[in-house]
């Protein structure tokens, strides 16, 4: 598995000035407040983990220290809302008040318990160039880890509709980070370490889309 100072020593991939961008990302913790998303056997709810993962990325140094700007659908479990629809719905619109270049949703998967399923996985619709290279990056560094099975890419026209994702004006994403019903993904991604080098990998992925961006520009 990949340590944290490794990852830190694959930034000499990129550029040695740090490089400052304006782009805009919006995070978003999956699911919250009544509904609470999948469970594992012991009764840790899907919400919880989903938060702690996405305040990593935005805090995480890659966004910090280039300064793009991260906005989040949610920062705690207060939230309100009349039905999941209207949720997502609202989730939407911090996108587009935003102006965000990526939105970036963050989950667990699930299954019936010990059955074997385990992995992540990432969905979106790549007509959407942009977000399709995005994914591929973030896809790369995540499978670097090693913590789990690459279960890969899923296009969202094919393997069924995602309500942030095709009815998103932003360009988007999920990230299914791993089955909350296996006790190695969850395991990992409940505690601290596991949480810290999920956020970590997406975080440099996304930076390395950006610098890969600016050198073609």
């Amino acid at each position: 598995m990949i340590k944290h100072c490794l990852l830190h020593r694959r930034t000499k991939n990129l550029k040695e000035e740090v490089s400052v961008y304006e782009d805009t990302v919006v995070l978003d913790a999956g699911d919250g407040a009544m509904y609470a998303g999948s469970r594992s056997e012991n009764q840790v709810y899907e919400k919880h983990m989903n938060l702690s993962i996405t305040k990593m990325i935005g805090g995480g140094d890659y966004l910090t220290k280039r300064e793009i700007h991260v906005v989040y659908t949610r920062e705690d479990d207060n939230i309100t809302f009349t039905s999941q629809v209207k949720d997502l719905k609202r989730r939407i619109k911090v996108a587009e008040r935003a102006d965000a270049d990526y939105f970036i949703s963050i989950h667990m998967n699930s299954s019936k318990y010990n059955d074997g399923a385990s992995g992540f996985e990432i969905y979106t619709d790549n007509r959407n160039k942009d977000i399709a290279a995005l994914v591929k990056k973030i896809e790369s560094s995540l499978t670097s880890l090693n913590y789990t099975k690459n279960r890969g890419i899923k296009n969202t026209r094919e393997s069924g509709q995602l309500y942030v994702i095709d009815n998103n004006p932003v360009p988007s994403m999920l990230i299914d980070a791993g089955f909350i019903s296996d006790p190695n993904d969850f395991t990992y991604l409940n505690s601290r370490k596991g949480q810290k080098e999920v956020s970590e990998a997406i975080g440099f992925g996304l930076l390395q889309h950006l610098e890969d961006k600016n050198n073609k520009s």
